[in-house]
């Protein structure tokens, strides 16, 4: 059986976490008499920097020789978004070539779903395509149409949460036999124990009243609304204070908005931590 990934992306994002845990579960877990073959695809040199950290068993397919990833506009919403316009045309017919030459069962997306669901239009094949929601979807227009017209050409949809289950559900667009709560696996206990205990750099704010916020700053994330309710608790708890762990397009209207509430001592804005914890 050959399971593949897809799921490129163009920050540090927490779903590199959530792609490597799920491949390793399987890999972990499957039967022997499966003979369960997984591979994550390398669309634009994304995964070079975790190679090491992904166990042996995995295979990382190289879609294209070139890294172009280092190339490509970040930071802020046009920024992000033609950059993922770029993969998609830059990966298309190679995408569909290599489906068509290793045809895997199973292709799991879980990032630039609509390339691999496209496909599915033009290229007649046997393999599987699962779509992995994260989070709660905002469903728009486009996107809307664009799932009701695939919804019959993707074999299940696996939501992380029971609210997003249950929101899908509400959504007519997917049959409900379709639809499958599957919570991102814990299976790496002792990095977790690891990294609780490792030394950082002390922030120098008392540890007592803190609230952290840890996510890509995107619209989806919603830390705008966080800021400004911030804002107001600050009324009754003056001596809080707020961290935001992570990267994404809203970063600069985010220090924007908590220039224009006066909170620069009252938010820390770190980007993108490896720990966590």
């Amino acid at each position: 059986m050959k399971i593949f990934y897809w799921s490129p992306f163009i920050s540090k994002v927490a779903t590199t976490s959530s792609v490597i845990r799920s491949a390793e579960s399987i890999v972990k877990y499957s039967k022997k008499e499966n003979n369960v073959n997984l591979a994550i695809i390398n669309a634009v040199g994304e995964w070079e920097d975790y190679k090491k950290l992904i166990d042996p068993k995995i295979e990382i397919i190289n879609l294209n020789k070139k890294k172009i990833l280092k190339y490509l506009p970040k930071g802020g919403f046009f920024k992000s978004r033609l950059s993922y316009v770029l993969i998609f045309v830059f990966s298309f017919f190679k995408l569909s070539n290599l489906i068509k030459k290793e045809k895997p069962d199973y292709l799991i997306t879980h990032l630039l779903t609509s390339l691999p669901i496209f496909l599915t239009l033009i290229k007649k094949n046997k393999t599987k395509i699962i779509l992995r929601i994260s989070g709660l979807p905002k469903l728009n227009f486009i996107r809307y149409i664009f799932w009701k017209l695939f919804s019959k050409k993707i074999y299940s949809v696996t939501c992380p949460t029971k609210a997003t289950y249950e929101y899908l559900k509400t959504t007519n667009i997917f049959d409900r036999k379709q639809l499958f709560i599957l919570r991102d696996p814990v299976i790496q206990l002792n990095e977790f124990l690891k990294k609780k205990n490792e030394k950082i750099d002390d922030l120098k704010i008392e540890k007592n009243n803190l609230i952290v916020g840890i996510g890509r700053l995107t619209r989806q994330k919603n830390f705008l609304l966080l800021i400004r309710a911030f804002k107001k608790i600050l009324i009754k708890y003056p001596n809080y204070h707020l961290i935001l762990l992570g990267e994404g397009e809203q970063e600069k209207l985010l220090k924007e908005e908590i220039i224009k509430l006066e909170l620069q001592n009252k938010i820390s804005l770190l980007g993108y931590q490896k720990n966590v914890y």
